[in-house]
């Protein structure tokens, strides 16, 4: 993980970009951070901090709402400093997932699991239990 952080610094530092080699330049360097942290997994296993995991839950959420969030905080800061504009558009983008996730998706979730029940009792037949539930 260190190395591709290191890799991420190095390109931005130096300024080089190439659009023919861009899957390497910032592939390699992504591959490397997740290898990083998939190999701190063991680790975490028992006792994952509250912060991960609300962040792996509200992980969807927070790709869907991040193409919004960084075109909105594009609009409003602009982008021409990106010492600010990516960690700004970063944590903007983090907080509007989770509260899409607290907000909408969690209740969605829960209705879907409801349904076959709802849907059984307006059939008038038993509802299904689920499965591993006696």
């Amino acid at each position: 993980a260190a190395g591709g952080v290191v890799l991420l610094v190095a390109m931005l530092l130096t300024g080089f970009r190439s659009d023919l080699f861009r899957p390497l330049l910032w592939g390699l360097p992504a591959a490397l951070i997740v290898a990083g942290a998939l190999a701190l997994e063991p680790l975490f296993a028992r006792h994952a901090p509250r912060a991960l995991v609300a962040l792996g839950n509200a992980s969807y959420a927070i790709y869907l709402c991040h193409f919004a969030v960084v075109d909105l905080v594009a609009r409003a800061m602009g982008v021409l400093n990106p010492w600010v504009f990516v960690p700004t558009a970063f944590a903007v983008s983090i907080a509007a997932g989770l509260a899409f996730h607290r907000l909408a998706e969690r209740p969605l979730i829960a209705g879907a699991r409801r349904l076959p029940g709802l849907l059984a009792l307006l059939r008038g037949a038993p509802a299904a239990q689920p499965v591993g539930q006696p």
